[in-house]
């Protein structure tokens, strides 16, 4: 999606640079995301595991 909506290859070379920066922050946004995703919230120590009920 970034790539198709920041069209930063056909502008002017003062106005890519600044919009490759926004491009590369949103994709770095997107990743910090997924591992905060992935890491979750960890294992819950109150509550019983599935073979101890």
């Amino acid at each position: 999606m970034a790539t198709i909506r920041l069209d930063f290859w056909n502008q002017p070379a003062p106005d890519n640079l600044r919009t490759l920066i926004d491009a590369l922050k949103n994709l770095s946004l997107i990743g910090a995301l997924f591992i905060i995703a992935g890491y979750g919230r960890g294992p819950r120590r109150d509550d019983p595991a599935y073979g101890d009920v």
